[in-house]
């Protein structure tokens, strides 16, 4: 039982490893794409494209997005640009600025690193996946509503984020929630826990930022809080 235990342990982190560190190229020819104003916009993605002798490519499950397109910076990805289409794995370009409105919605993915570039998470980006952890950057400055809704994180990690302006209304709802790690207890732009932000999670102590000043209806509500630590504006 205990050999059994620790060969899974050992596969699960395997597994991880591959996740976060190796990721195949995506055929360009996947992707459908905008020219925006900052650089490339991604707007759909392919199941299959032909070649150019005729031949059938498969889009895979696995996702690498380039940092660059036709020698352009990819820099957004457009609403609903892969809705549904069973992503597994997702590797985000370095440049990455926009992820607009439910553009990874529905999908299968377990694990997220945000690129240090990222201004702004749309409305339900990456509702109801599968999500476990995820890694939020320094550069983020708004977090839409029902972001990340639905998943099942276990721990959140906002890091540094100074110029983190906005977390919107049930952004973390029902998940798993044991940990919310605020790397910017003090100086920060965040003034509000806005409505259900948090709701329905298993949080039992949390340590917020000293800029609060308003947590609104039930942005706490359905976890089993024993110890929150708020600043004086509360």
């Amino acid at each position: 039982m205990i050999k059994c235990f620790f060969y899974f342990s050992f596969l699960f982190l395997l597994i991880f490893n591959v996740h976060a560190q190796s990721f195949p190229k995506t055929p360009d020819l996947c992707f459908q794409t905008l020219m925006g104003r900052e650089g490339i916009i991604i707007t759909g993605y392919l199941e299959k494209f032909n070649d150019e002798l005729g031949r059938v490519i498969e889009c895979t499950k696995v996702v690498t997005i380039p940092d660059f397109y036709n020698g352009v910076q990819v820099t957004e990805i457009g609403y609903r640009a892969f809705y549904k289409k069973g992503l597994q794995v997702l590797n985000l370009p370095t440049h990455l600025m926009i992820i607009r409105r439910e553009a990874f919605a529905k999908n299968q993915l377990r694990f997220l690193d945000v690129n240090k570039d990222l201004l702004y998470l749309g409305d339900d980006a990456f509702r109801e996946n599968f999500l476990y952890r995820v890694s939020l950057n320094s550069s983020l400055r708004l977090i839409g509503k029902n972001a990340f809704k639905n998943n099942q994180l276990r721990e959140v990690n906002f890091g540094n984020s100074l110029d983190l302006e906005t977390i919107d209304e049930s952004a973390f709802e029902n998940n798993r929630i044991r940990d919310v790690y605020f790397g910017f207890l003090r100086n920060s732009k965040l003034l509000m826990l806005s409505r259900r932000v948090f709701f329905k999670n298993q949080l039992e102590i949390l340590k917020l930022p000293t800029s609060i000043k308003m947590v609104e209806e039930n942005a706490l509500g359905g976890n089993g809080l024993r110890e929150i630590h708020l600043g004086d504006n509360v």
